[in-house]
């Protein structure tokens, strides 16, 4: 990223519904880069790291070293876990919290 975050291209299975954000495709690709300056996302992943989730715009941003603006757009944010069990346990306790108010 411009501002010197690093970001990883991720393909997305099932894909996100193009629907949902006007457009004609499905995203199967996003970039992700982490919330935080310093954080990494190269490192081996021990606990949750926040994420913005951005969507591709133009082709140039999964072919070049440093991604601008212009090329994705923010669309959410989220959280990258070690393990799938480590983000299914997140997931329920999110939904016993809010399942309880």
């Amino acid at each position: 990223m411009e501002d010197g975050r690093e970001c990883a291209l991720v393909e997305v299975d099932p894909p996100v519904i193009g629907q949902t954000f006007g457009l004609g495709k499905d995203l199967v690709n996003l970039i992700l880069t982490p919330r935080w300056k310093g954080i990494t996302l190269q490192q081996t992943i021990d606990h949750m790291i926040p994420v913005l989730i951005y969507r591709i715009l133009t082709p140039t941003a999964t072919t070049q070293t440093i991604i601008h603006p212009s090329d994705i757009k923010l669309s959410a944010w989220g959280e990258v876990y070690p393990t799938l069990e480590a983000a299914e346990h997140a997931a329920s306790n999110s939904k016993r919290f809010f399942d309880a108010g």
